[in-house]
């Protein structure tokens, strides 16, 4: 996102955490998922707004652009998406966050942020501020983060979209092949500004991951308007293999 997201922080979080309690109202097996449900109705438990300016051991919370579930250990990780250029100077970084859904509501007090762990551009090397643009975040199978960033076609040199793998200690472990059409050279090629990859999942099985940009591509046609719709890109990738393996 760029800075008008700082506008909003709180909104952004109410909205994450209003996702996470789209409950699955009935549910059944679904074919080869590796026991996946198949959710055909949602209900709604409540929400929480964490007001601008919220601090978390030395840090600003707010601008949470993904929100994800570590069933194992019973807490979700959301991802900051500062850049890391801010004059807070906080580090590029992901929050572990405590939810009490016991009673079977959201309500006031049943949010804690518990931790929080920077995440790095290259083993031990922070991000250099506006080296990135965070967006998605999703824990894979074996335990591992995925993160996505949007990059910034408007930096010198432009700052390529990227998708990578982390450690729970943020350090990266592996990062995934972009195909050339979706890198930007700022004019009619690639991603355009702050339309890349914004999200991210896991399928069910596991075995893939899944990403979308926000919008068309230069080459796929004019940007979406108030108005006029574009065409936007599903990619999808083999996480065994670490490469694509279709697009929609």
């Amino acid at each position: 996102m760029d800075m008008r997201s700082h506008r909003r922080l709180g909104l952004i979080f109410t909205v994450a955490m209003a996702a996470l309690l789209l409950l699955p109202a009935v549910a059944t097996p679904a074919k080869d998922a590796g026991g996946a449900k198949n959710v055909v109705g949602i209900e709604f438990l409540g929400e929480v707004v964490v007001p601008t300016g919220i601090s978390f051991d030395g840090t600003e919370v707010g601008g949470l652009s993904s929100i994800t579930y570590d069933a194992g250990r019973g807490v979700y990780y959301a991802l900051s998406d500062d850049q890391g250029n801010r004059p807070t100077g906080d580090p590029v970084r992901y929050y572990t966050v405590a939810i009490d859904l016991a009673d079977g509501t959201l309500g006031s007090g049943d949010v804690e942020f518990v931790d929080v762990t920077q995440i790095f551009e290259s083993k031990k090397t922070p991000f250099a501020p506006g080296g990135l643009d965070p967006e998605g975040f999703t824990l894979g199978r074996e335990g591992f983060f995925f993160m996505s960033s949007e990059g910034n076609i408007f930096a010198d040199p432009i700052i390529d979209p990227f998708i990578r793998r982390y450690n729970r200690n943020g350090r990266v472990t592996a990062t995934l092949p972009i195909p050339d059409k979706y890198i930007p050279n700022g004019s009619d090629k690639g991603v355009r500004f702050n339309l890349a990859f914004e999200s991210l999942n896991p399928t069910p099985d596991g075995r893939s991951l899944a990403t979308a940009g926000e919008g068309a591509l230069f080459q796929d046609g004019p940007a979406s308007s108030f108005t006029e719709g574009s065409l936007a890109r599903i990619l999808l990738y083999d996480l065994r293999k670490r490469t694509p393996i279709g697009e929609y």
